[in-house]
């Protein structure tokens, strides 16, 4: 009778213990689990924040200082400079350019000075400039002037224009066909004076002048002049041949052609 009992209670501490191994079991399970789902999942790392910048990192920068000043020229280097100056100057000032520079700027500085080419020696009046002939090239310029100023009495012929202009001793050929640019046409100046003359070439001579407008105002000219047998002529600023007429063609009558409307007056 007693014996039962016993049988009962050892039972049950059997099964308690079955039942703690199996809860141990379990839960040994869900430990391995966890860990190898944490293995499995990456480590996010978090950056370090950014550190703000240091106000004292600034304070501590050295000011800009300027560089020194260059050490001032000796009295000796000046006055070396000074006299190599003036050494190229008065070089400069010998050479005929330079001279021939300084004259064109002296008779320049008449135009701007006030005094008008009337009031100065040497002026013509083109109302009582005359033929001078061709021995000079100052007379040649007079003659050229008279002739181109008197038309209306004197028509200027192709013939006459080889007495005036250095045109080929064919200009005047009814055959040949010539175009010629005279430069500067002729205007309403009053009258004109000579203020240079410079020989370009052996045969050669380039003449300025001064023309004075009625207001007053004046201005420069130049003018080529060449000479050819023993004869001073005015050089066209352009001479060109144009191609011969087909036979049988009427030539043109008048003068040849000329690329300045200025040059006949009315």
């Amino acid at each position: 009778m007693i014996a039962a009992p016993n049988r009962t209670s050892f039972r049950l501490a059997v099964l308690a213990i079955l039942l703690v191994g199996i809860w141990i079991g379990f839960r040994q399970r869900e430990l391995l689990r966890t860990a190898r789902e944490a293995q499995a999942t990456p480590t996010l790392q978090t950056a370090p924040a950014a550190t703000p910048p240091s106000h004292s990192v600034l304070l501590t920068t050295p000011p800009f200082q300027p560089p020194p000043p260059s050490p001032r020229p000796s009295m000796e280097l000046l006055k070396l400079r000074a006299e190599v100056t003036r050494l190229r100057q008065e070089l400069d000032a010998s050479t005929p350019r330079a001279q021939a520079i300084a004259h064109a700027a002296d008779e320049w500085a008449h135009v701007w000075a006030g005094v008008r080419p009337s009031q100065q020696p040497g002026f013509t009046y083109f109302t009582q400039v005359a033929p001078a002939g061709f021995g000079t090239p100052e007379a040649a310029f007079a003659s050229f002037q008279h002739a181109m100023r008197h038309q209306d009495t004197e028509p200027i012929v192709p013939s006459r224009m080889k007495d005036l202009w250095d045109v080929p001793d064919d200009f005047d050929d009814p055959n040949a066909r010539y175009s010629i640019d005279i430069g500067a046409g002729i205007g309403g100046e009053l009258g004109y004076r000579v203020v240079h003359q410079e020989r370009v070439d052996s045969n050669q001579v380039r003449l300025v002048t001064e023309m004075e407008n009625p207001d007053g105002s004046s201005f420069r000219q130049e003018r080529i002049l060449v000479q050819r047998d023993g004869r001073w002529r005015l050089k066209p600023e352009a001479l060109h041949r144009q191609p011969n007429l087909p036979p049988n063609t009427p030539t043109p009558s008048g003068p040849p052609r000329t690329s300045s409307s200025e040059v006949f007056l009315p």
